[in-house]
């Protein structure tokens, strides 16, 4: 069997497939908050106070918002960091993240104040390619 054959046969019926997916089920939801919904299922409600952030990954490490047409839910992401930010977190790579999440939607202030924040932890935050970890400054 031939590449051109091979591609035919088994890699587009599953980018075909990959495709109707995200089409399908990857679409991002405004919740009655105004902020971008934790979850696709309504069922689920958000709870802003713990260190989940996974509905901001769009924003950072991914960049699907960050190119959005949907002025709405860039508004919706903003909303997002902004709730979760109200809770304070001990984790720095949460801080991290939400620095980066505001960084990529062009908000300053939130990024000072989770860099101030995990500063003053007494944390310093190296990054490796496949991960972060804190090291104390006391």
């Amino acid at each position: 069997m031939g590449d051109k054959q091979y591609l035919k046969k088994h890699v587009l019926p599953l980018y075909m497939k990959m495709a109707e997916f995200y089409e399908n089920y990857l679409t991002f939801r405004i919740n009655e908050d105004g902020t971008l919904a934790e979850w696709m299922d309504k069922n689920y409600p958000d709870v802003y106070q713990h260190r989940h952030n996974s509905h901001l990954h769009p924003v950072f490490p991914r960049i699907e918002l960050i190119h959005a047409v949907d002025t709405a839910l860039l508004h919706a992401a903003t909303a997002a960091l902004y709730k979760r930010f109200e809770f304070d977190t001990s984790s720095t790579h949460g801080l991290i993240h939400l620095a980066l999440q505001a960084i990529h939607l062009k908000n300053t202030h939130i990024m000072e104040l989770n860099l101030d924040m995990s500063w003053k932890a007494g944390k310093l935050v190296s990054f490796a390619i496949h991960g972060s970890s804190s090291i104390s400054l006391r």
